[in-house]
């Protein structure tokens, strides 16, 4: 059966299971405080969890991420609320293994989510924009800074990346909510919590 078959599969029981994205537990109020530059850039070990809204012309969901990265190698889990239904994604930035409905693939990183999901991003620039940044891997345009120094719209291969609204935490500023838009799809990320 086709892998992308399958995908779909799952994010029509993602839909099924998952009526909305919850709010953030203790969430606290952004800061004024500006962002040090090298707090998150420079972050080599970290945790997210959120909750994933996605929606193209063929299909939508909603799912749980859990996305572990220590150094260059990621640990990546994308399920429904209910558990269904599992995908992993354990690698680093050249080779990933992909963990599907009892098959296990290996493909390049940079085409994971585009040939398991359908969108065109590679994992090395989305964990910079978990982080509130504009990935080095390419060029970006249309940066909008808010008045407090914080990144909050800039566009990049394709895609329009919205930093939704940012928490302080540990003297960080941390994105909490984020959004993509490009190749007539959208992703919305709300993340629950963060580990450092």
């Amino acid at each position: 059966m086709n892998i992308r078959l399958l995908i779909g599969f799952f994010f029509s029981l993602l839909l099924s299971n998952c009526n909305s994205i919850a709010p953030i537990e203790n969430a606290q109020e952004s800061s004024s405080h500006p962002l040090k530059e090298d707090n998150l850039s420079n972050s080599q070990k970290w945790l997210v969890k959120a909750k994933l809204a996605y929606k193209n012309s063929d299909d939508e969901g909603f799912a749980n991420l859990i996305w572990d990265q220590t150094y260059d190698h990621h640990h990546i889990t994308l399920s429904s609320s209910m558990s269904l239904k599992k995908f992993v994604v354990s690698g680093d930035k050249q080779i990933s293994q992909v963990k599907f409905n009892q098959e296990i693939l290996e493909i390049e990183s940079k085409d994971v989510m585009t040939k398991f999901i359908g969108l065109p991003v590679s994992l090395l620039d989305l964990s910079w924009w978990l982080r509130g940044r504009i990935s080095p891997t390419s060029y970006s345009s249309n940066q909008v800074y808010e008045e407090d120094g914080l990144l909050s719209k800039f566009s990049q291969n394709g895609w329009n990346i919205g930093i939704l609204n940012y928490k302080r935490t540990n003297q960080k500023n941390i994105p909490i909510q984020i959004s993509l838009e490009g190749y007539n799809s959208y992703l919305k990320i709300k993340i629950t919590s963060w580990t450092f």
